[in-house]
């Protein structure tokens, strides 16, 4: 048995009730695998098993066992584990390495948005049904925060994993605070749907993206709009803040990428190949790169600083719905409607466009 599985046991939580679900067979073991080393480029290439020469992109792993879409998905601090969420009312744990499942959460309702905590031993879930609620890794246990019957679009953890963002099918963001399970605040500016939501690395600004065709930017005591993006031409679906939160990647139905300066609200560069609407993006963990997911079924890899498209990863059979990076930036995972993850070696796309 892996230490993954010995540590998470396998199971599944019920989080239907506020009560906190404790018939989950859980390890008692609470320690977390020490953060790994950052790893050169063999040292990656070889644990995904890409070898010699041949390490050009490729897919190096398939997550399968989810029933319908997979509609988010996130990489654990270290690596070691990724995270998805379905429209089958599931959310899975899967151990990096294998591909194999570690725990499956049924959550009863068709699950829109997830987030991993700062430390990775939990996760912000947000489902159709309008309940947001946080699910305990190690011990298994589910807390509610809000229901209040909207559908939940879009979730995100501030960096001290103490208050969330949660966009829903409506023109508000809102604040909670995540221990106590209390409403804050609610951002109002946007005219309709919010969909998208981050935290930048402070903390004390908050960016979302709406189906009104703009971002906005809020101060996040006072719930001031400091700024508002313009120049999508169609909602926008996504979004991704860089390492340092000095710029934003944007994706959108108007089938393009935008890369923002967030303190002047500038465009500052178009991203554009996708033959179908974008509906994912994410930063690199150093921010010199991209990467968006589309409807027309690719994962694209960008260069930030020209705009330039490095490579177009093909496999999935249907919509790609949600992308993120592995913490070392070797690795691209994906989340598609086809009902399964991908993970992309993207090593040598890497490597190739810094040496240049």
């Amino acid at each position: 048995m892996s230490l993954l599985r010995g540590l998470f046991g396998i199971g599944r939580v019920d989080p239907t009730s506020s009560v906190p679900d404790r018939d989950v067979e859980d390890s008692p073991n609470t320690a977390f695998p020490a953060r790994p080393e950052p790893q050169d480029i063999a040292t990656a290439a070889a644990r995904v098993g890409v070898h010699g020469a041949s390490g050009m992109p490729c897919c190096v792993r398939e997550f399968v066992g989810h029933t319908a879409e997979v509609t988010s998905v996130a990489y654990s601090p270290a690596g070691e584990y990724v995270l998805s969420a379905s429209n089958d009312g599931t959310v899975r744990l899967w151990e990096t390495d294998s591909g194999n499942g570690l725990r499956s959460l049924a959550c009863h309702s068709k699950v829109y948005a997830s987030a991993l905590s700062p430390n990775g031993k939990w996760a912000l879930i947000g489902a159709e049904d309008g309940r947001v609620f946080s699910w305990d890794f190690i011990s298994g246990e589910t807390e509610r925060i809000r229901a209040d019957g909207q559908p939940v679009a879009a979730v995100a953890i501030s960096p001290d994993g103490k208050q969330a963002l949660v966009g829903s099918l409506t023109e508000f963001l809102a604040l909670w605070d995540v221990p106590h399970g209390e409403r804050l605040r609610l951002f109002q500016g946007h005219r309709a749907w919010v969909v998208a939501a981050a935290f930048t690395p402070d903390g004390r600004t908050a960016l979302s993206g709406s189906y009104d065709k703009t971002l906005r930017l809020w101060d996040v005591p006072s719930g001031k709009c400091l700024q508002t993006y313009e120049g999508h031409s169609g909602a926008v679906k996504s979004l991704s803040l860089s390492p340092n939160g000095s710029q934003a990647l944007s994706g959108s139905l108007d089938q393009t990428v935008r890369l923002w300066d967030v303190a002047s609200g500038k465009c500052l560069r178009t991203f554009e190949g996708h033959a179908k609407r974008v509906t994912s993006v994410a930063f690199s963990p150093d921010g010199l790169f991209g990467l968006s997911g589309s409807e027309d079924r690719t994962v694209r890899l960008w260069d930030v600083a020209s705009g330039k498209c490095l490579h177009s990863f093909d496999g999935h059979s249907s919509d790609v719905r949600s992308v993120t990076f592995s913490p070392d930036g070797w690795l691209a995972l994906s989340g598609s409607n086809d009902k399964t993850l991908r993970l992309w070696w993207i090593g040598e796309l890497r490597k190739g466009a810094c040496d240049m």
